[in-house]
């Protein structure tokens, strides 16, 4: 394989489909790709240009993005300049306002939103400063918009409500009441906050752990930090106080081990509250 001796730079990217190479080239700012044989398959005239999954080749210029395959055929160009990559979507970027482009389908939605989002094949999008749910064809799934609205995960998202945030199943019916605050899902679990106390909710939007606790913590490893009297210990999914309330500071479990102190001392213990490290 032969590539002319001209240009400032040449980095390689493997394909693993076709076990070939291929050679994305820059000069005076401009980049373009060869592949294996020394063919030149995508100009060199583009601002940026990146590969994703093995499979195609992003190449973006201040006004246009386009989209090749691998062995250098032009599957798309879309209007806009290249912003990001999420999982099969493709985000472009145009006088300050969002599109996608989705691999798979090839649906293309132009730039009109302010901000996009996705996870899986559900995104969120802002509009004049209001979010709302949209599938990858870029039609509204949910009727309702919102203050603002986290991805859904495992059937379940979080939105801004009237007076706070709830939740909200695929279908925009309301699981939860509203509330001053909802963290993420945490084993199943999470934290919420309302009238300045705190107890947890599970993605039903059913309150297992009653709204009684000065300060709380996500749970971790079965097991959440939970204030009572000024001081720190641990409660299970039954709201079973499983380590007394005896810490200064604490922290959630991670894989068996928390961070605690008692008397300006810090040390890790277990989720049997034995002392692991000083």
């Amino acid at each position: 394989m032969t590539v002319p001796f001209k240009y400032e730079k040449i980095h390689p990217v493997f394909d693993h489909k076709y076990d070939k190479a291929l050679f994305i080239v820059s000069e005076f700012g401009k980049n373009g790709v060869y592949n294996s044989e020394g063919k030149l398959i995508v100009p060199v005239k583009y601002t940026y240009i990146r590969t994703v999954e093995d499979q195609y080749i992003i190449a973006s210029t201040d006004s246009e993005t386009s989209i090749f395959s691998f062995s250098g055929e032009l599957i798309q160009s879309i209007d806009g300049k290249f912003k990001s990559v999420l999982a099969e979507i493709l985000i472009v970027e145009k006088n300050g306002l969002q599109g996608f482009y989705h691999y798979k389908s090839k649906n293309y939605c132009a730039p009109k939103f302010e901000d996009i989002r996705f996870y899986n094949d559900t995104g969120t999008v802002v509009t004049n400063g209001i979010s709302r749910f949209i599938n990858y064809k870029g039609e509204y799934i949910i009727r309702n918009s919102y203050r603002f609205a986290r991805d859904f995960i495992n059937g379940v998202a979080i939105v801004g409500a009237y007076g706070g945030v709830k939740c909200i199943n695929g279908k925009g019916e309301e699981l939860s009441k509203v509330y001053d605050e909802i963290g993420r899902f945490v084993d199943g679990l999470a934290l919420v906050k309302l009238n300045n106390k705190y107890g947890f909710i599970d993605m039903t939007g059913k309150e297992i752990i009653p709204i009684q606790y000065s300060e709380a913590m996500q749970f971790g490893d079965g097991l959440a930090p939970v204030k009572i009297n000024d001081k720190w210990g641990y409660i299970d999914k039954t709201n079973k106080l499983v380590i007394s309330a005896e810490y200064d500071t604490v922290s959630p479990f991670d894989k068996g081990y928390a961070r605690v102190s008692k008397n300006s001392k810090y040390f890790t213990i277990n989720t049997k509250n034995r002392i692991i490290e000083r």
